[in-house]
């Protein structure tokens, strides 16, 4: 487990718990009080997770932040981000990825003077070589790109799109082409391409 002191007040205490014996492990929340009686535990089974993997942060909403690892496409280990209200209530949680091949995790998270988080782990190169140190930024909806939480079940695959996207020609006038390459690995179904601005409003949408 990793353990937050609670500014009420107890402790916060994240990790990860079985549901039943040999089964597989889900991210589990504990709101302890400061004698370490369990005032309440979220065991989260209904998502395809592991566990949460760094010390939660108690948010200004009362609410918690707490980052992890979950199961992503073709049960690769991804980098995971949640957050939860003050009774445990899921209210988002989002999956990155640097490559769809090894396994990635976040090891610690810390909240960032724009409200935001930044994410700090490992994504492995290669089977045979070595880890590759990770860092993931993100707006205080754990969007990589703002106005990701306009899309109910929006999930984030990709963690860099610099070398897939062209925008041409540059600079434009009055219209300008965006092309999109798809890395390896990414889902190819229920695609959508969405411009927002810097505000974080919709502008258009694609499918």
């Amino acid at each position: 487990g990793f353990v937050s002191v609670h500014p009420d007040g107890g402790y916060v205490m994240a990790g990860g718990q079985r549901a039943i014996d040999n089964g597989p492990l889900f991210p589990t929340l504990l709101r302890l009080a400061d004698d370490g009686d369990t005032l309440w535990t979220r065991l989260y089974e209904n998502i395809d997770d592991r566990v949460f993997f760094a010390a939660p942060i108690v948010t200004w909403d009362g609410g918690y932040t707490v980052a992890g690892t979950a199961n992503g496409p073709n049960s690769v280990v991804v980098g995971m981000l949640a957050h939860v209200d003050s009774a445990g209530t899921p209210v988002w949680r989002r999956t990155y990825q640097a490559h769809g091949a090894f396994p990635q995790y976040f090891y610690d998270v810390r909240r960032t003077l724009d409200g935001g988080y930044i994410m700090a782990g490992t994504a492995v190169d290669s089977m045979v070589v070595s880890q590759d140190a990770w860092l993931v930024k993100v707006d205080s909806f754990g969007c990589l790109v703002p106005g990701c939480q306009v899309f109910d079940g929006l999930e984030e695959q990709v963690t860099d799109l610099r070398d897939a996207l062209e925008v041409f020609p540059n600079p434009a006038s009055d219209q300008t082409n965006v092309r999109i390459t798809l890395p390896v690995g990414t889902k190819r179904e229920n695609l959508r391409l969405a411009l927002v601005s810097t505000e974080g409003k919709l502008v258009q949408e694609e499918a």
